[in-house]
């Protein structure tokens, strides 16, 4: 999501993130001073975004104001042409005092994951195929043993405020020793998804597993903010419980024992292709200063 090459003026540009990709674009419209970005949130190199926010200070080159629809379609104009897969929804003038990360006060995260239940002819995990369309977006997972049940109850153990240091993976930023690392996670829910969302040729003809069954669940943890990694190794640890790989027990040492060292091995952190970011959220009263127009049908500001 965030720009890579930064400390360097004028600005390199960066094709292979979000915030990158969207001030080239800018950098396209010829504005008067050097677009810098501020995205609402950071994610993992492979998770991916439903919806996101980002707040740029620009002007026309005479010293205006754009109109937020100009920019909604010059924005998409140049982002089309580049074919990257980055979508501008809503552009809106708002007052200095919005910051689209520091205003935030909560984000909402999917995780997408799929029990493959195994086929009694089939031993080996990697003979199963899975649908193409979910390749790289879904994480699939074999197995026999599954306790919907108790991954329910895993969920419910991360609800509230806690000290998540043990669920803090290992990065650049997540190394301070005086990093704050608690946090409050205000709601976890596990829906059963529909396993319709996939073409009746996404598995060959004469696969191993053309009648496989699977079973889909859409996991939404929402919270005014997290560590790094916090979200999939959470996501790692109630799959882990539902596989029988570690209890409940094993959930509440970790939490009540807040350290790296405290981190059991058993658990596979969620891989990043399956987490979408898929809300930003604001206040009303922030809401309410957005302006999609700067002037109504009569000219007026």
């Amino acid at each position: 999501m965030q720009r890579q090459i930064t400390g360097i003026l004028p600005r390199i540009d960066d094709p292979s993130t979000v915030q990158g990709c969207l001030e080239m674009a800018l950098n396209s419209l010829k504005t008067k001073n050097m677009p810098f970005m501020v995205t609402s949130s950071r994610t993992d190199s492979g998770v991916h975004a439903l919806s996101s926010t980002c707040h740029v200070d620009i002007e026309t080159d005479s010293g205006n104001i754009y109109e937020p629809t100009f920019l909604t379609a010059e924005l998409n104009k140049f982002l089309l042409k580049q074919d990257v897969l980055i979508k501008v929804v809503n552009t809106f003038a708002v007052p200095m005092s919005f910051h689209s990360r520091h205003s935030a006060i909560a984000r909402t995260y999917l995780y997408r994951f799929v029990r493959i239940k195994p086929h009694p002819s089939i031993s080996m995990p990697l003979l199963q195929h899975i649908p193409i369309e979910h390749s790289k977006r879904t994480w699939f997972s074999t197995c026999s043993d599954f306790d919907e049940n108790i991954m329910r109850d895993a969920a419910k153990l991360f609800l509230g405020f806690h000290d998540f240091k043990t669920f803090m993976g290992k990065g650049s930023q997540s190394s301070q020793i005086d990093k704050i690392t608690r946090r409050f996670i205000s709601d976890i829910k596990i829906e059963k998804a529909s396993s319709n969302n996939y073409s009746y040729f996404s598995i060959p003809l004469h696969g191993l597993n053309r009648h496989a069954e699977f079973e889909y669940f859409n996991i939404y943890i929402k919270a005014p903010g997290f560590l790094y990694n916090q979200v999939r190794r959470t996501v790692g640890c109630i799959i882990a419980a539902a596989q029988g790989k570690i209890s409940v027990k094993d959930i509440k040492f970790m939490l009540e024992i807040p350290s790296r060292h405290s981190w059991d091995t058993r658990i596979k952190p969620a891989p990043p292709y399956g987490l979408y970011l898929c809300q930003v959220h604001y206040r009303q009263t922030d809401i309410d200063t957005f302006k999609e127009f700067l002037q109504d049908q009569d000219g007026r500001v």
